[in-house]
């Protein structure tokens, strides 16, 4: 005897079809990061790493110096650097230099 095969379905086992989407992907990808945005700029001003960052200085440099674990402090360097907040350059990281930019208060 063969075993009946379910397939996904709303109500009355109706499989419900979505229509295409007209709005670019990005757009969704864009808004998750938004959200974290600010959380991310909070926890840099917290932990002063701004305060750090006139010359480029590597992670285990900048948790040195404010007292925290390299692994932890790499990671915030990072988000930082993806939302646009400070750059990257191979290992070091430095503030964001761009003519008009933000520079958070610390």
């Amino acid at each position: 005897m063969e075993e009946e095969v379910k397939k996904p379905g709303g109500e009355a086992g109706i499989i419900m079809e979505l229509p295409e989407s007209n709005v670019h992907s990005d757009i969704f990808r864009d808004l998750i990061y938004a959200a974290g945005k600010p959380q991310v700029l909070k926890y840099g001003i917290d932990f002063k790493v701004f305060n750090h960052l006139s010359m480029p200085i590597s992670a285990e440099e900048v948790a040195r110096r404010i007292g925290t674990k390299p692994e932890p402090t790499s990671w915030l360097l990072d988000m930082l650097v993806i939302i646009r907040a400070i750059t990257k350059d191979g290992c070091n990281v430095r503030q964001w230099h761009e003519p008009g930019g933000y520079y958070p208060e610390v």
